[in-house]
């Protein structure tokens, strides 16, 4: 089995990071398997944090709102509400990299 750190040097060189990312960065691969680079503090853990729906997930979730019948999106579109709730309070809590990747989610 290839271990983690053999995928992600395999997906930062796929990004064109392979010399390595700056002192204090972290890069998260996106739907498009493009990826954010976002400031990001090991020590303290701040800068990041995982969101429950992302990539096929999300894209799951979007096309099931734009598939469903009127009466019935605002109940399903309450799931991608709670997620930018989920992904505001991460920037509330210095987590800015959340936002980065589930912005870039939705835009691919």
């Amino acid at each position: 089995a290839e271990g983690e750190a053999t995928k992600a040097a395999k997906a930062r060189k796929r990004a064109g990071l392979s010399g390595g990312l700056p002192a204090g960065h972290k890069w998260v691969e996106t739907s498009s398997k493009a990826g954010v680079v976002f400031a990001y503090d090991r020590q303290l853990e701040l800068g990041y944090r995982e969101l429950h729906l992302t990539g096929k997930e999300l894209r799951k979730l979007l096309g099931r709102i734009v598939h469903a019948p009127p009466a019935e999106r605002p109940e399903v579109q309450a799931e991608l509400d709670d997620l930018i709730n989920w992904s505001n309070i991460a920037n509330d809590e210095s987590d800015f990299g959340a936002s980065l990747r589930l912005g870039a989610d939705l835009f691919n």
